[in-house]
């Protein structure tokens, strides 16, 4: 399950869906996988795509509004608010600097 999410953390996905490709109740798979992963299933599906994010603030151009669906987040200020949250700071201050001569 945790090779699909980090394949597809792109998709929309949910315990349940999550629960069927273990072969476990929602409630058993969940507290399986936080076990293994340290992480609820979700919280960790949300780690990986602030991880991606990261990526591409540091070696994209790309805007910042267009990361949120780059990364599977539905909407810009859910990215941010969770990129605030998670990391202490905006997502904005990945971005290098560039150097004024």
């Amino acid at each position: 399950v945790a090779r699909h999410l980090d394949a597809h953390f792109m998709r929309r996905t949910t315990v349940p869906e999550l629960a069927r490709m273990a072969g476990l109740s929602p409630s058993r798979f969940a507290r399986a996988f936080a076990a293994a992963f340290g992480l609820p299933p979700i919280d960790y599906l949300i780690e990986r795509r602030l991880a991606e994010a990261e990526r591409l603030l540091r070696e994209t151009d790309l805007p910042q509004p267009a990361l949120a669906p780059q990364t599977g987040f539905a909407d810009e200020f859910y990215f941010s608010r969770q990129f605030r949250r998670r990391r202490g700071r905006p997502p904005g201050s990945l971005r290098p600097r560039h150097s004024t001569r």
